[in-house]
């Protein structure tokens, strides 16, 4: 079992696959042994080198390809951006944090920018300005009969 990202997993080994999987115990509803028939099976080893690789693949086989993007934030953000962005994608000014990074815009990434709340403007890219307000506007969709 492995602690990572605030997290239980277990690494297996699929039979189906052929491979090895992580499979996060959280989502994990049933379990049951499975005799395995063909003993002769080798199973394969995972080196902890195969182990350190799998656990923090390379950034560009994650994330796919990455854009430009321009994010504004209140101040009352600003420790937890440091959590997310360099000292140099971050410009201090008066009242406002400017970003302006290169990242992959995964479903995660966009999750990130959600929990931010009001705490964040999207400035650029216009694509991801649309999915924001579309996935706000349906939110708030959901508090039309109050």
């Amino acid at each position: 079992m492995i602690y990572k990202l605030n997290a239980w997993y277990v690494i297996g080994y699929c039979l189906e696959k052929l491979d090895f999987r992580i499979f996060k115990l959280t989502r994990i509803r049933e379990l049951e042994p499975v005799e395995i028939k063909d003993k002769s099976f080798d199973y394969p080893r995972l080196s902890q080198e195969m182990l350190e690789l799998f656990l923090n693949p390379p950034k560009h086989k994650v994330e796919g390809q990455r854009e430009e993007i321009e994010l504004v934030f209140t101040r009352f953000a600003l420790p937890k951006i440091y959590d997310h962005f360099t000292e140099e994608e971050i410009r201090v000014e008066d009242e406002i944090i400017k970003v302006q990074a290169f990242r992959a815009l995964t479903p995660s990434f966009f999750d990130l920018l959600l929990s931010f709340g009001y705490q964040v403007k999207v400035v650029s890219p216009s694509h991801l300005q649309n999915l924001l307000v579309s996935t706000l506007k349906k939110n708030l969709q959901q508090y039309d009969n109050l």
